[in-house]
């Protein structure tokens, strides 16, 4: 489900739906308290239309509603908790990644070089990064690891759509290009 997909209001949805949002909305955004959490999901559900105070069918305040859907989320494994007690939104398994997932871990990676990086470099910092604000369980070596190759494909396809420039082997974000 996409949170920017305009139609019922957000407490008008079940709780499923609602938990598949939370998750839309939080997904590569790394680790956030709690409150962060609800803010950028209210944040989420404005932009998308989806927010209004209305209350509820169960007349709980909007807050409510969004606090219940970030539990749900949780319960789901949509979301999980780090150590230090922060929520991210999370997906464990390499299989269950799309093509545009492993983009993400590749730009937003890399979107505080300066310099450009070696591809090799590039998939190891992606994966570092999948690990620690998506949950992605990593056991192994990047090398050694099959999420090497999905990211080597991800860095082709970045190049291809010129969203990663190819510099003497070594890769960059773009220059002008947003994440």
């Amino acid at each position: 489900m996409d949170v920017n997909q305009q139609s019922e209001s957000f407490v008008e949805l079940p709780i499923d739906k609602r938990a598949e949002i939370v998750f839309e909305a939080l997904f590569g955004l790394g680790p956030m308290d709690k409150r962060a959490v609800t803010r950028q999901v209210a944040k989420a559900l404005s932009q998308s239309g989806r927010l209004n105070f209305k209350r509820s069918k169960t007349n709980l305040p909007l807050g409510e509603v969004i606090e219940e859907a970030i539990e749900t989320a949780l319960t789901y494994g949509y979301l999980d908790r780090t150590k230090e007690g922060n929520i991210l939104a999370v997906i464990h398994q390499p299989e269950d990644y799309q093509p545009e997932d492993w983009e993400l871990c590749l730009l937003r990676s890399l979107a505080i070089e300066i310099e450009p990086v070696t591809i090799e470099d590039a998939v190891k910092s992606a994966t570092r990064w999948a690990v620690k604000n998506l949950g992605l369980t990593s056991e192994t070596e990047p090398e050694e690891n099959p999420v090497s190759a999905e990211l080597s494909n991800a860095v082709n396809r970045l190049i291809e759509a010129s969203r990663l420039e190819l510099i003497d082997g070594k890769v960059i974000v773009s220059s002008g290009k947003t994440l």
